[in-house]
């Protein structure tokens, strides 16, 4: 119990550090979160990821592996992510905005 409530507590205080971050620092932070996913997801170095890289047409993401990439971003940074919003988002950067924003 004592260990759920220290996990708890480390919990609350990197939520409070990451809006203590400024603005650059949280995106890379994001930025880094979103490349280690996506590596992890498609196999892929996380060298090949760049805040321009084209989500859908550089990338070899089918439908099964967004899905799993927004329950995780949903998960992490707790939020929810609509059906619009991924409607619009087209590249890596995009998402680190949309998550920066949902999260200011």
């Amino acid at each position: 119990m004592a260990a759920s409530k220290n996990n708890e507590n480390k919990s609350g205080s990197q939520a409070s550090r990451e809006k203590e971050l400024s603005p650059n620092l949280q995106k890379d932070a994001i930025f880094d979160t979103l490349t280690s996913m996506l590596s992890e997801l498609l196999d892929m170095p996380k060298k090949d990821f760049h805040p321009d890289t084209m989500l859908f047409e550089e990338l070899p993401l089918d439908s099964l592996q967004l899905y799993e990439l927004v329950v995780d971003l949903e998960t992490k940074y707790d939020l929810h992510i609509s059906d619009e919003a991924i409607e619009k988002v087209q590249t890596i950067d995009d998402v680190v905005e949309m998550i920066s924003f949902a999260k200011s």
